[in-house]
């Protein structure tokens, strides 16, 4: 797709419902990778919080977390990633 105006990358923020149009049946996921386990707890919990309030608002169908073998050593975001799946971890999204 060629872009309009000054825009040569074709990215146009205007023509978004263009794009929603053509991929409205895609399920949309976040995804949360862990690489870097070690990173500080807040923004581990503004990492889940906004993934959080996208599952409720029904913006995306589900959450893919991918980590490593480094997820069950004692780091805060660890312990943040375990209190966050326990307490929202059982809750359905819309209307599943």
């Amino acid at each position: 797709m060629r872009g309009d105006g000054d825009d040569p990358g074709g990215h146009d923020p205007e023509k978004n419902g263009e794009m929603e149009a053509h991929t409205a049946h895609f399920h949309v996921v976040v995804h949360v990778q862990l690489v870097e386990m070690g990173i500080d707890r807040d923004l581990m919990q503004r990492y889940l919080d906004l993934t959080e309030e996208l599952l409720t608002a029904e913006r995306i169908s589900g959450a893919l977390i991918c980590g490593t073998c480094m997820m069950d050593l004692d780091w805060e975001s660890n312990r943040c990633l375990y209190e966050w799946l326990d307490r929202v971890g059982d809750r359905a999204i819309g209307g599943a």
